[in-house]
């Protein structure tokens, strides 16, 4: 809880769809966990990965129609989509804007 038992804001979470045999997927989950060991909010987010053969309601939930995509998420709610393959610059710059949400 917060100051005067307001609860905080701004849980953190991103879901990652990816496939085992696809290599672009690989090396997305690589950068995101890279990136988040760097974060200041290593502690304040939550890392998801959701294969995307196994996990059809998620997907069909998300509109998610390839790998690997990212979803970003601010206090429940879907705020960002990234579309394949980014870099772990690219997951570091993502965390930081999420610092300024």
């Amino acid at each position: 809880m917060g100051l005067n038992g307001v609860p905080h804001r701004n849980k953190f979470s991103l879901m990652l769809f990816y496939r085992n045999d696809n290599r672009e997927s690989q090396a997305m989950r690589i950068a995101i966990n890279e990136a988040m060991q760097t974060s200041p909010l290593y502690n304040r987010i939550l890392f998801e990965e959701v294969e995307y053969d196994r996990e059809n309601k998620l997907c069909r939930l998300y509109q998610i129609y390839g790998i690997p995509t990212l979803l970003v998420f601010a206090d429940q709610k879907m705020i960002e989509k990234y579309y394949g393959q980014m870099q772990k610059g690219d997951v570091e710059k993502i965390l930081s804007d999420l610092i300024l949400h």
